[in-house]
């Protein structure tokens, strides 16, 4: 669903009917699909969880989840929802999710728990910070974020994928085989890190390195620097 962040209901009226999928902030007020969501709830889901991959397609929400060596997920979900008690939260095949009783939408505004370390994670959000910590399975993390903040810390990874396009990727104590990470404008920073692989992209981020190692690395900036902890560094081109 495409987010839009409208700021006046003016520009809801003018837009009329072809506005039929806005998914944005009006006044305050969360909208959905024409649909104003007034009613704020949450739910905590705690069930097995079995699937090798879990999947997050949000329209803007938070996202902090922490990985244990139990299989099922401990989860907070806040949401808003057409009228009281009318949106259900819930796990389909891997992928979280959500039914209404009216038929109306909902919209997820933050996920927060722990989820079993040893899965892969998929997520995708509009805008919203991004937090991931003790993910040790050696699978895989995708993360596609419009405007956000990404941080991973203390994982082990067989892939690290990240996109944002206004947002800093911070990666934290982690071990990752392959790492790719690709900013509109943003800055991208490995501290304590060790990396077989990095592809790093930013447009006009810097590039920061704190006591990281990386065996084989391309790093591109448009118009930010490659540069270590003590803030020396070059702009443009590096890869060896």
């Amino acid at each position: 669903m495409k987010v839009i962040v409208l700021y006046g209901i003016a520009l809801i009226l003018a837009l009329g009917v072809s506005a039929c999928r806005v998914n944005g902030n009006i006044n305050g007020k969360v909208v959905v699909d024409n649909t104003v969501l007034n009613y704020e709830n949450s739910a905590r889901i705690t069930e097995l969880f079995a699937a090798p991959e879990f999947e997050l397609d949000l329209g803007f929400a938070d996202v902090n989840l922490r990985g244990t060596a139990d299989n099922k997920l401990d989860l907070i979900v806040r949401y808003k929802e057409y009228s009281p008690a009318d949106a259900t939260i819930l796990i389909r095949d891997g992928k979280l999710s959500y039914e209404t009783k009216s038929g109306k939408p909902a919209a997820i505004m933050s996920v927060s728990g722990t989820i079993p370390g040893n899965i892969s994670l998929e997520i995708e959000t509009g805008s919203g910070d991004v937090q991931i910590s003790q993910m040790r399975g050696k699978n895989r993390i995708e993360i596609d974020s419009g405007s956000g903040d990404l941080e991973i810390s203390e994982s082990d990874l067989a892939l690290l994928d990240v996109d944002t396009g206004s947002g800093d990727v911070d990666i934290v104590s982690c071990l990752i085989t392959d790492l790719v990470a690709d900013t509109g404008s943003g800055d991208v920073s490995l501290s304590r890190s060790q990396i077989t692989n990095a592809d790093l992209d930013t447009g006009s981020g810097d590039i920061i390195l704190n006591d990281s190692e990386i065996t084989y690395k391309k790093f591109e900036t448009g118009s930010g620097k490659v540069q270590d902890g003590r803030g020396a560094g070059n702009s443009g081109k590096e890869a060896f």
